[in-house]
């Protein structure tokens, strides 16, 4: 099984662009951690916008190429899990409704508890 995780990036607080995406980043991994302590997944391969195999070079790519790329990542996933905050991202909400269109299984924050 395949989830993606879809947080936010520039909605995000930190002050520069690489603020941000070390952030994101950071939440990542946090994310990561508590969906593995969900039995279900613990065995899930975790996709996100900072794999390699979806965006490598993400500094130097112009967003729209980015967003394609978790686009598409998002299309081979079978469930897309999004972070406290999607609603008030372009990107989140991009994946959101790809995932929507797709018939992807998706999981808000608050559905883990």
């Amino acid at each position: 099984m395949k989830v993606y995780i879809s947080t936010p990036i520039n909605g995000r607080d930190e002050t520069t662009i690489v603020e941000k995406l070390d952030g994101a980043r950071q939440r990542v991994e946090e994310l990561e951690s508590l969906i593995r302590t969900k039995d279900k997944y613990k065995d899930a391969e975790l996709i996100s916008t900072f794999d390699s195999k979806v965006n490598a070079g993400f500094m130097e790519q112009p967003e729209c190429d980015v967003l394609a790329r978790c686009i598409r990542a998002v299309l081979q996933c079978d469930v897309v899990f999004f972070d406290i905050g999607y609603l008030n991202s372009k990107g989140c909400m991009l994946e959101y409704y790809a995932a929507k269109i797709y018939g992807k299984k998706i999981i808000l924050y608050g559905d883990l508890f």
